[in-house]
């Protein structure tokens, strides 16, 4: 019974096209100091952004200063983020925890980069590609994803942007407005199982 109740409960937290709509707690460690963290113990926050990326992906790296941009704008408003890398350091030696914290202290993130080689918690985003951006808020017992997808519509010229669909969705989930467009087409490089 238990397990039908969680197969159920799966089911139910997709939608038709397999995508969640929500997702509960997870912990994953910190390539920066080697702790772990969680979802739950980022500490009280507004909204919650995560975003999939890698050190070897030309498209991730494009938008590392725009990541930065983000941080800088929102992190004073009560937005968290999460950086998670979801590729193996044995197939991929520039994706190992010491290059990802290097990549950190140059960015001057001071944010979590989180280490998911095993890909347990990008299998629970349906993660595809990096970077993926989740805007999530916590509602209840989990989090609620109000947005997935690219940060924005020019991966490779930053000053050619048209939408900026993440900030666009910050904005408007701090303002207590709906998200015109919560689910965009990412592009980047795809995630390797």
């Amino acid at each position: 019974m238990f397990t039908y109740l969680l197969v159920i409960a799966h089911i139910l937290s997709l939608l038709p096209n397999n995508q969640v709509v929500s997702v509960d707690d997870f912990t994953l460690v910190n390539a920066v100091d080697g702790k772990e963290v969680s979802l739950s113990n980022v500490g009280e926050n507004k909204a919650v952004v995560v975003i999939f990326t890698s050190n070897y992906c030309p498209y991730a790296k494009l938008y590392d200063q725009r990541i930065s941009n983000l941080i800088d704008t929102y992190r004073s408003k009560g937005v968290k983020f999460l950086l998670i890398n979801p590729n193996d350091s044995k197939q991929s030696p520039a994706e190992n925890p010491s290059k990802m914290a290097e990549k950190v202290r140059e960015m001057g993130w001071n944010i979590p980069y989180l280490i998911d080689s095993q890909q347990k918690v990008t299998s629970l985003f349906n993660a595809k590609k990096t970077p993926q951006a989740y805007l999530l808020q916590q509602r209840g017992g989990s989090y609620q994803i109000l947005y997935r997808g690219s940060i924005d519509d020019n991966p490779q010229v930053a000053s050619d942007v048209t939408h900026t669909f993440l900030k666009n969705a910050l904005d408007a989930t701090l303002q207590g407005k709906p998200i015109v467009d919560d689910d965009t087409h990412p592009t980047g490089c795809m995630i390797k199982n």
